[in-house]
């Protein structure tokens, strides 16, 4: 609300964690939510106040990115992989139907499709921005869409991984390429380019503004954010890097794929009200 100090970065400096007992923390702390059941949870405060719990856009690969983060959480490492590599024998297995509910779950929490349709991603990550709404999976260019809107991190928002998936990082690698020319200065200014895009300095300042990470690992990690240095540390311990789906697959598997989970959450039934689904606020 604006009116309470964020005393945070003492406290982790101080390592309070350590030494404060969970029950305290959890009455005098904002915590993120770390699991799905964390995030149902906290969807229903937020539905509550009468505000939209789940920003999302009108366009189906956003429901792609969080079908990911499901898939990847309920399959595990291997059989994310397995899957993406185009193992059907895993469409069948009874980890999708746990897979898909989750999805199902969360379609109660974002706008109908005829109020969203027209939406992008960018206006889903400003309804974040402005508070009308709580969340959002996406990217870390998001970043960037909320810092061009004059938001910071940790102050106006926060960032974290989605749940289950603490070890991996998924990447979507976007690059240059330079035609062959024979027009003269043309290689020149190629080079130039491509030396200018990978220098140290440059791929900081553009991070800090774009929000995408470096892809120099041999950054100074102090001049990112906590948003940025959370994604350089997946990347730099060389284990977490995940494919998402639309470099996993070929693209008209992938463009299939992106089609009927985007479907599924749109067409989704709203799930039951159940006792495990029930939530209260104080």
């Amino acid at each position: 609300m604006g009116i309470v100090l964020d005393i945070n970065e003492f406290a982790e400096a101080d390592h309070w964690r350590d030494v404060i007992p969970a029950t305290v923390l959890d009455r005098i702390s904002e915590k993120t939510p770390q699991s799905w059941d964390e995030i149902f949870d906290a969807a229903e405060k937020i539905k509550a106040k009468g505000r939209l719990p789940i920003a999302l856009g009108g366009t189906r690969w956003e429901v792609s990115l969080i079908f990911n983060d499901i898939i990847y959480q309920t399959f595990g490492p291997e059989g994310y992989a397995r899957l993406m590599g185009g193992d059907a024998t895993l469409v069948q297995d009874p980890r999708m139907l746990e897979a898909l509910d989750l999805l199902r779950r969360l379609s109660a929490y974002v706008e109908p499709i005829d109020q969203r349709k027209d939406k992008t991603w960018a206006d889903a990550t400003a309804a974040v921005g402005q508070g009308k709404a709580g969340m959002q999976f996406m990217g870390d260019w998001a970043k960037g869409e909320l810092a061009a809107r004059g938001y910071s991190v940790d102050k106006d928002f926060d960032c974290s991984l989605a749940p289950g998936t603490s070890i991996a990082y998924f990447m979507v690698i976007d690059a240059f390429a330079f035609p062959l020319t024979n027009r003269e200065g043309t290689q020149e200014a190629q080079l130039a380019f491509a030396r200018m895009v990978l220098d140290r300095d440059n791929q900081v300042a553009f991070s800090r503004i774009k929000g995408s990470l470096p892809v120099r690992t041999d950054v100074d990690p102090s001049g990112l954010d906590r948003c940025g240095k959370l994604g350089l540390e997946m990347i730099k311990a060389g284990k977490s890097e995940v494919s998402a789906q639309s470099q996993a697959m070929p693209s008209q598997v992938s463009e299939g794929w992106i089609g009927v989970v985007g479907d599924f959450l749109t067409m989704a039934p709203s799930p039951p009200k159940t006792r495990s689904d029930a939530c209260t606020t104080s």
